[in-house]
């Protein structure tokens, strides 16, 4: 597994630029706080995901809560214990937010999910047959937020955002990360030991600003 590439990158390709030139045009995160957004700027947001789907696999955003990564297991302690190591060690600021290069600990934890024991009823889990390609470990604090954009290809075309530690805000209303997806528009807020899929390529997302007192640490993996 590759370090992530992060999608505003001196190695973005000319026509991913556009794109997230044309999502910033359509709204600003800070518009889904209050989820009050214009009814015509979802619209275009899902309707840019719609086509740009339209040529890939892809995944309609789902919130996974598997019981080995549950609060109190192992491997759920293995990782938020290097994560915050890494972050604190050589943490990086990079769009408002902390970014670090990920250990062990995350491949042990990229390997279970491309494990092939996925499985919801008669459908596959959507990460079965993949590998995982990249990743990052990122911690948003108090105050911080991320704009809405996609995820360059070279990172893989399924995203998976697993929740290893959060602190909820002391006043306000918590964060989410906001997806536009071909079904519409979805606000997540993961708690440790849950995980969202969805395609990140070819899906307008983001994170609305964190209310005071809040923070989240997240392993960013690529597919």
């Amino acid at each position: 597994m590759n370090q992530a590439a992060e999608f505003l990158d001196s190695r973005v390709e000319p026509d991913h630029a556009a794109r997230l030139a044309q999502i910033s045009a359509i709204a600003d995160i800070g518009e889904f706080r209050s989820g009050e957004t214009d009814a015509a700027k979802i619209h275009e947001l899902v309707s840019l995901a719609r086509e740009l789907c339209a040529d890939s696999r892809a995944e309609l955003p789902e919130v996974y809560s598997p019981s080995w990564l549950r609060p109190g297991t192992e491997l759920l302690a293995a990782v938020a214990e290097e994560a915050e190591s890494i972050l604190a060690a050589r943490g990086y600021e990079r769009n408002g937010k902390l970014n670090a290069t990920t250990g062990p600990q995350a491949g042990r934890l990229a390997s279970r999910l491309e494990n092939a024991e996925w499985a919801t009823g008669s459908r596959l889990h959507p990460l079965a047959g993949r590998t995982a390609r990249a990743g990052s470990y990122l911690k948003y604090v108090e105050h911080q937020k991320l704009p809405l954009h996609i995820d360059n290809r070279e990172f893989g075309e399924l995203t998976v955002l697993v929740c290893v530690r959060y602190v909820p805000p002391t006043i306000g209303e918590a964060s989410a990360t906001v997806v536009a997806s071909p079904a519409g528009l979805s606000r997540f807020r993961l708690r440790p030991g849950q995980f969202l899929a969805f395609s990140g390529a070819t899906n307008p997302h983001g994170r609305t600003v964190l209310a005071p007192g809040e923070s989240i640490t997240l392993l960013s993996l690529g597919f």
